[in-house]
């Protein structure tokens, strides 16, 4: 029997606007580019969402916006996504499961 290797991880877009001066258009500015981002990637992910978590994040000096999006993948797929990006990941032994395939006739 064959098995699968899939590896659970978390992608997190963070958008950041350093403004003393709060305000709800700049809230929407940083969140709007944080969803711009996960749009580059959503059509490659989709298949492989377990949830998605938002937050608004004070910073020091202002407001940022983040995304983490969970997902299990194959173990070719999140590597391919990695030399996309132009990264190196080692995928940590724990993260990876391996699962049987199904065959199918």
């Amino acid at each position: 029997m064959n098995t699968k290797a899939e590896v659970t991880t978390t992608l997190t877009i963070f958008q950041h606007a350093s403004s003393y001066l709060f305000s709800a258009e700049t809230l929407l500015a940083v969140k709007r580019r944080a969803d711009q981002e996960l749009d580059r990637y959503f059509p490659k992910l989709w298949p492989y969402i377990r949830s998605i978590e938002a937050e608004i994040v004070r910073t020091g000096d202002g407001v940022g916006y983040k995304i983490r999006v969970h997902i299990t993948a194959p173990l070719e797929v999140v590597q391919a996504f990695h030399t996309a990006a132009g990264v190196h990941v080692d995928i940590p032994r724990e993260q990876i499961t391996y699962k049987p395939e199904m065959e199918t006739k």
